[in-house]
């Protein structure tokens, strides 16, 4: 009987331990941080462009500045979470020219940094950015789309994903 309950014992206390184990392993798989996803972005951008050691230092202040930049821009005119059909037509028209105005802050801006980095990189390679930022901007709308239903797993319009039970 004594056997029992000291091997009753070790099972818990070492399920416990493995528990825990497994919950920090989460915990250190968690999302990376904004900064941590700049950076991540920066290295493959200089990767694509093939940069040098000095030109990748220029590269990576500047595109901080410019990233930074258009951060502040999408921020500042974030949707407010109205669903649109709740809309009055006053408040779609507002809506609407803020986004004319955001488009121009952002074009403003893109063309502020193409000089910039036009000093160190070449055309091609700022174009090779730009489109870039269109591509990761293209994956993050369709994923978007996907989580809202509105598009399948296989790309499919109208296909909401299916639950597994």
């Amino acid at each position: 009987m004594k056997r029992f309950f000291i091997t009753m014992a070790i099972l818990a206390l070492t399920t416990t331990a493995f528990a825990q184990q497994q919950n920090n392993q989460k915990q250190q798989k968690s999302k990376p941080t904004a900064e941590q996803m700049q950076q991540m972005k920066i290295r493959h951008l200089i990767n694509e462009l093939a940069l040098d050691d000095a030109t990748a230092a220029k590269f990576t202040d500047v595109y901080k500045e410019y990233s930074s930049e258009m951060d502040n821009i999408r921020k500042s005119y974030a949707k407010k979470g109205k669903k649109d059909a709740t809309l009055t037509d006053a408040e779609i028209d507002a809506e609407t020219k803020a986004r004319f105005q955001q488009s121009r802050k952002i074009l403003d801006v893109r063309e502020k940094y193409y000089d910039k980095f036009r000093k160190f990189l070449s055309a091609r390679q700022v174009k090779k950015i730009y489109n870039s930022e269109q591509r990761k901007a293209s994956k993050v709308k369709f994923k978007n789309m996907q989580r809202k239903g509105k598009f399948g797993k296989n790309g499919q319009k109208g296909q909401k994903p299916q639950k597994n039970d």
